[in-house]
């Protein structure tokens, strides 16, 4: 069954990691300085002062080139430094395309600061590793880790991808689920943001068109509930119930009280619970605070919440129904 323990948000973490010279070594938070030990090893030190959910930490040790830049996070002027560490084997067309990609998450930032308040950590990064036989991105708090740069005929970090991993730092890492049941929080915000920015900037289908199309899709699987998920581990990263039914009920959430509500919301619930756990259960009775509905619809809007995060058939519930 899927482990019922809140999730430990430390108030802050700490990386000391001594190895061979010539080697990079990556932790959470901001560099503190390396020192070398005069015996062939260097000591890498990294302090995260903001509290931190221990699943978002990752020692990172190999053979990068190790890049060290900056950036002005427009929405509050502020200069973050941005680390990025990308595997020494690339060729220099991997590590073109890759830096390419990496060029444009300053913008990305900003462009989620703009929507959803100010970036909620003290740097940016990203690690760009060959791993062999893995796939997938990683949302390692600060510095979001892209293995599947390298598993693709043609080498780099997708775009969409990228944003989805530093939406990630509001949702997901700033406020984090609070049991691994509530995953669907942090993938389905993080999956509806990649469909917002991409409907606003490269030109992608607009998210409430997303939402009709998987709605009406015979081959949509309604079965797992994104709060429950059977109970079962290996549900966590399921792609309908976790990632696209997440977003949709995001988008349903959006379509019901209008653009102003819905950007209110998803600030307030950076404000309120920065650093902090939140519950499905908190979720919804946060959102029903925030939507500005009144007796029936109000009513009617904890059933769609029911109906999308716990039903186990297709919701009759829909933006429509309001």
């Amino acid at each position: 069954m899927l482990p019922g323990v809140e999730l430990d948000v430390p108030e802050k973490i700490s990386f000391t990691i001594t190895v061979p010279q010539g080697k990079t070594a990556l932790g959470v938070g901001e560099s503190v300085g390396n020192v070398d030990n005069g015996d062939g090893t260097v000591t890498w030190r990294w302090r995260e002062t903001r509290p931190t959910a221990t699943y978002l930490t990752t020692a990172t040790v190999g053979d990068f080139n190790y890049m060290v830049g900056n950036m002005t996070e427009t929405s509050t002027g502020r200069t973050l430094p941005v680390y990025n560490a990308v595997d020494s084997t690339a060729t220099p067309a991997q590590a073109a395309a890759i830096q390419t990609s990496l060029n444009q998450a300053p913008g990305q930032l900003n462009y989620l600061s703009g929507l959803y308040g100010r970036y909620p950590f003290g740097s940016i990064g990203a690690v760009a590793d060959r791993a062999a036989g893995v796939g997938y991105a990683l949302e390692v708090q600060g510095k979001p880790h892209y293995a599947g740069a390298f598993t693709s005929g043609n080498p780099s970090i997708n775009l969409s991808t990228q944003l989805h991993e530093i939406a990630h730092q509001w949702f997901g890492n700033s406020v984090t689920l609070q049991t691994w049941a509530d995953i669907w929080f942090n993938e389905g915000w993080a999956n509806w943001s990649t469909w917002y920015w991409s409907w606003k900037t490269q030109g992608g289908q607009d998210p409430a068109a997303r939402f009709d199309s998987a709605y009406a899709s015979p081959s949509s699987d309604w079965s797992i509930a994104p709060a429950v998920l059977d109970g079962e581990p290996a549900n966590l990263f399921d792609t309908f119930p976790t990632y696209t039914r997440g977003a949709m009920t995001v988008q349903g959430y959006r379509e019901i009280v209008g653009d102003q509500r819905f950007f209110a919301f998803a600030q307030l619930l950076q404000r309120k619970y920065a650093y902090d756990n939140l519950s499905t259960q908190e979720f919804i009775a946060e959102a029903k605070r925030a939507s500005g509905l009144k007796g029936a619809k109000l009513a009617l809007l904890d059933q769609y919440f029911q109906q999308w995060l716990y039903g186990t058939t297709k919701p009759t519930i829909v933006p429509e129904s309001f």
